[in-house]
């Protein structure tokens, strides 16, 4: 159920991305924000932990700000396997990663709340 949420909530953090900042560019329809929200949520969910895992001590160390820069490669990257989504420039996947990150954190600790 978590997983399904976290993939609705990527689809609407890039609509807003698309609406709010200029670097991000999208042409087709909504099943392909579907794809995207999918395949950045199984992204996360195999090689995040691994990233983690790999760079814990900086994490760590930099107060879990590295996070930042551990998910943008993976919104780089998913711009280039969906297409039909754009993402230009380090600041407009950075801006949507602080989004996302701030997201998921909200969404991980109310469900570990509940």
């Amino acid at each position: 159920m978590k997983f399904l949420i976290q993939i609705v909530l990527n689809v609407i953090i890039l609509i807003t991305g698309i609406l709010i900042l200029s670097g991000i560019e999208f042409q087709g329809s909504l099943p392909i924000l579907g794809i995207y929200g999918l395949v950045l949520g199984i992204l996360n969910y195999l090689l995040y932990l691994f990233l983690r895992a790999l760079w814990l001590d900086i994490i760590f160390i930099t107060l879990a700000i590295f996070t930042i820069a551990v998910n943008i490669p993976f919104l780089i990257l998913l711009g280039i396997i969906v297409a039909g989504i754009a993402i230009s420039g380090f600041w407009s996947a950075f801006w949507i990663t602080v989004i996302i990150c701030l997201t998921n954190y909200s969404l991980s600790a109310i469900m570990h709340y509940e």
